[in-house]
């Protein structure tokens, strides 16, 4: 407009902006925020801070961009620490966390808890999942739940990731089906949501060789399997979430659509939100046409089991701390949490209670109740 104002229109409503010549003068310190990765719902949660917390300077760092390797990324974040220019907040999601623990690097957040905790209650075993003789260093905002989904009849069959590979095979050698496992396309997409489901028999205690090897001899079964070499095989990629910088762990529901059309296809991964996800699926199972599918929470004795997701931790070398707790308090808010940033449900109580009476005023019976 002629008198400067900016006006945007987006998905989430209509927003005006405009230059304030005094805002450069009212900063009066800095946040510096750090996440290994590009992450779209930690975008938000730093601009939404920034806008609310208008006198404090927020810079966000990503430490794999431009092409720079994991290995880099560490090297440089471990210099910043050392030479006195770390973040205040630190994203641990995707970092050796025990590493950065043992270390002395992050922040024991259990004495401050007044600070950074909102005034709504938390489910507080996913949000300070991270702790460690009595100290925590971290808290998770959100949490997927691992899910597998498939033809009711094999379902059952599917009690660790190995089932999951020799039910693949099976479905190629009787059937050759166009897809087995629905929308996996590359060898570290297997790797990783593999990981979703034996992270417990890998990663807990001193590493088990046989179970490492069992664990990629499941991957190869099913990068080897999972794609039909006839020509007619056909990519569902349209199928998948069109959210940014989500990875392909994170689309369940479009698996599980193609699973109602296609038969002997499996679809891993997790749910993580109400809307995109859950309210898709059981509208799925509700459908009276297609193939008869269903999904179950993770295998025997993980159907309690989650990822918890968009870790916050405070880097104990930081210049910032009393701005780096009210960050955490900022993305803990009920308010906040009702939004849908597509990382997972939300640990806030009240949040989670709202969206879920929300969507369960709709035609489908809620089995999220066998869950929560």
């Amino acid at each position: 407009m002629e008198d400067g104002t900016l006006y945007s229109v987006f998905t989430s409503g209509a927003y005006s902006y405009k230059y304030d010549p005094e805002l450069e003068n009212a900063i009066t310190s800095e946040l510096k925020v750090y996440s290994l990765e590009r992450n779209g719902g930690i975008a938000k949660l730093v601009s939404g801070f920034a806008a609310k917390n208008r006198n404090v300077k927020v810079e966000y760092q990503v430490g794999m961009k431009d092409g720079i390797t994991y290995s880099d990324a560490m090297k440089e974040l471990t210099t910043q620490i050392m030479t006195g220019n770390t973040p205040d907040v630190i994203f641990i999601d995707g970092l050796d966390n025990e590493n950065l623990i043992e270390k002395n690097m992050l922040m024991d957040l259990s004495g401050y808890e007044e600070k950074w905790r909102p005034k709504e209650d938390l489910l507080d075993n996913v949000a300070k999942w991270n702790t460690h003789d009595d100290k925590l260093y971290s808290v998770a905002c959100n949490f997927r739940i691992p899910v597998i989904g498939a033809e009711k009849n094999d379902l059952e069959k599917l009690k660790s990731f190995n089932d999951i590979a020799d039910l693949c095979v099976e479905y190629r050698k009787e059937h050759d089906p166009n897809y087995t496992i629905t929308d996996s396309f590359e060898p570290t997409d297997t790797t990783r949501m593999g990981l979703i489901y034996d992270r417990k028999t890998l990663l807990s205690g001193a590493p088990d060789k046989a179970a490492f090897e069992k664990y990629f001899d499941s991957c190869e079964k099913i990068n080897t399997n999972e794609k039909s070499k006839s020509e007619t095989a056909v990519s569902h990629s349209s199928f998948g979430n069109n959210t940014e910088y989500l990875p392909t762990e994170y689309w369940f529901a479009s698996r599980f659509i193609q699973n109602r059309s296609s038969r002997y296809s499996i679809a891993m991964d997790t749910l993580n939100s109400f809307d995109c996800d859950l309210y898709v699926v059981l509208s799925q199972i509700g459908a009276k046409n297609g193939v008869e599918t269903n999904f179950k929470y993770g295998f025997d004795g993980m159907d309690k089991s989650f990822i918890p997701e968009c870790n916050i931790a405070v880097a104990s070398a930081g210049k910032n701390h009393e701005e780096a707790l009210n960050f955490i308090k900022y993305s803990l808010g009920e308010k906040l949490q009702r939004i849908d940033q597509g990382a997972g449900f939300p640990v806030n109580l009240k949040a989670i209670k709202w969206l879920y009476d929300e969507y369960k005023k709709s035609d489908y019976a809620f089995s999220f109740d066998s869950y929560y």
